[in-house]
């Protein structure tokens, strides 16, 4: 699969759950176990939906942004410290995710989705560590 084609997809998912989050947060927030919101406590339901709202528009903008920039990993003229300081951005943030996920899916939400969404950003970390590798081993080659 080309890197392209994984930004994507990565862009996908984060649009799907980023509107999923925004549109729908006391639903969303259900499939982690947090079904029972404060409903005697309306400022404590507002402040947990709205972070919940908060966290799915940044998501919907990270893949936007994802999906914007796709299709510059594909030009020619792309020097290749941009490709690999991109790549690098996209391992850290991803691990620092699944670190988040996993950590919080262990202590606090032990739900299924919880440990799916830490696998999801390991995967995501582990490939585009690939293709940083890759990119790094080729300007290696390169020299």
């Amino acid at each position: 699969m080309k890197l392209k084609q994984i930004l994507f997809i990565n862009a996908l998912l984060f649009i799907a759950i980023g509107i999923a989050f925004t549109l729908y947060a006391p639903n969303a927030l259900a499939y982690f176990g947090v079904s029972d919101l404060p409903s005697g406590n309306y400022l404590t339901y507002w402040f947990i939906i709205s972070f919940a709202r908060l966290f799915g528009a940044i998501l919907f903008s990270l893949g936007l942004l994802l999906l914007g920039v796709r299709s510059l990993v594909s030009e020619p003229n792309l020097r290749p410290e941009a490709q690999r300081n991109a790549l690098s951005s996209l391992v850290l943030g991803n691990i620092i995710a699944a670190v988040t996920a996993f950590t919080q899916a262990a202590a606090v939400w032990s739900t299924a989705l919880g440990w799916i969404f830490g696998g999801l950003f390991t995967l995501f970390a582990v490939v585009y560590g690939f293709f940083l590798w890759k990119a790094s081993s080729s300007k290696a080659t390169a020299d």
